[in-house]
């Protein structure tokens, strides 16, 4: 484990919660409890996350950029606007967080649990959705182009006006969206009750 990764982790259990703007690029935090902490704006760019525990963590306009999150706990985490292309969030637990125009190109989220979470104006462009579970979800103008979206779980999605384009879906799983107003179809069509 790295200076800078010991240092912020005795920081969080000696009571402190804000680090905004810190500098952990390639920081080991495996299994690290961070929850409610503010890394809003930090530098995380391909920082080991996995298992850690970022439960209602502010990370708003982090650089997340090819981080390894898998397995980690995000639910009613802030990643709003954060920059997570080429991340790995296998199996993490994002219920409720917020994601809206977050960057996750190429991601990956195989079977992570999204329910309730807020992805409007997200970019999913060629993003591994196998099995993720978006219930509840806004995806309103989302992008999510090109995206392996197999498996995945829509109940109650709200994807109006998001682009779909070339996307990996069947028609099974969009009849089960609670909406697709306005939303580019796989096949570039608009659907329109």
């Amino acid at each position: 484990m790295d200076a800078a990764a010991v240092t912020l982790i005795r920081r969080y259990r000696a009571g402190e919660r804000s680090f905004h703007g810190a500098y952990l690029s390639s920081a080991d935090l495996r299994r690290a409890q961070l929850s409610q902490a503010d890394l809003s704006g930090a530098n995380l760019y391909r920082a080991n996350l996995m298992g850690a525990n970022l439960t209602g963590a502010n990370l708003a306009g982090a650089n997340l950029t090819g981080a390894d999150l898998t397995g980690a706990k995000l639910s009613l985490a802030n990643l709003r606007q954060a920059n997570l292309v080429n991340a790995n969030l296998s199996g993490a637990t994002l219920n409720e967080a917020n994601l809206c125009d977050a960057i996750l190109i190429g991601s990956k989220l195989n079977w992570a649990n999204l329910t309730g979470a807020k992805l409007a104006g997200a970019n999913l462009s060629g993003a591994i959705l196998v099995g993720t579970n978006f219930r509840g979800a806004d995806l309103s103008k989302a992008e999510m182009s090109g995206a392996d979206m197999t498996s995945a779980k829509l109940r109650d999605a709200n994807l109006n006006e998001a682009n779909l384009r070339e996307a990996q879906v069947l028609p099974v799983q969009l009849a089960q969206a609670g909406t697709l107003q306005g939303a580019t179809m796989p096949d570039g069509t608009t659907f329109d009750e």
